[in-house]
């Protein structure tokens, strides 16, 4: 529609946001009290991308001025697999035991 009337517009295509892993994947502890999480895909890639960075990124596309003007802007900061993500996420996930162990 931006488009149709002329006006000046950059499409920005993002990804899965990190924040959103309690929505689709359930985090929960193993037996050995290891983070899981429930992705049906284990072996495909799950692109990923953190709320912040996507806001950082946007405002360097504005600030740029007519540079990416008529243009389609992907973005992802990881491109891990789903097997891969609890281990990422580790560090965010608080820690079941008050001294800090798993």
């Amino acid at each position: 529609m931006f488009l149709e009337y002329g006006v000046p517009t950059t499409f920005l295509q993002t990804t899965f946001e990190y924040e959103a892993i309690t929505l689709i994947a359930r985090p929960s502890r193993n037996a050995d009290r290891e983070l899981e999480l429930s992705l049906p895909m284990q072996d495909e890639q799950l692109l990923g991308i953190a709320s912040e960075d996507i806001g950082r990124t946007t405002l360097g596309i504005f600030t740029r001025g007519t540079e990416f003007v008529g243009q389609t802007v992907r973005i992802a900061r990881n491109h891990s697999t789903c097997k891969e993500y609890p281990a990422i996420l580790k560090f965010a996930a608080p820690s079941p035991n008050r001294d800090g162990t798993a």
